[in-house]
């Protein structure tokens, strides 16, 4: 099976953020640096993202990547 890529960036040149459809109006938000996935959580894609992402999901994902990785640098 082939996953079906919802949307896909990199932040600070640094971390792959994905988010993958697993189900209807479902996602699978991943973070990942080099291979190491860091972060996952499930996701809602609005209208099922048929025609690709909402721009309030791509909101809400950025901003769950942007804390999540400000968290973990505040953290070391």
């Amino acid at each position: 099976m082939s996953e079906d890529v919802v949307w896909s960036s990199m932040l600070d040149h640094r971390y792959r953020v994905t988010v993958t459809r697993t189900a209807s109006y479902q996602g699978e938000l991943t973070i990942a640096e080099d291979d190491v996935v860091l972060h996952r959580e499930t996701v809602g894609l609005m209208n099922d993202a048929l025609f690709g992402p909402d721009i309030d999901d791509l909101r809400s994902w950025q901003a769950l990547a942007a804390n999540f990785i400000d968290g973990r640098a505040s953290d070391q």
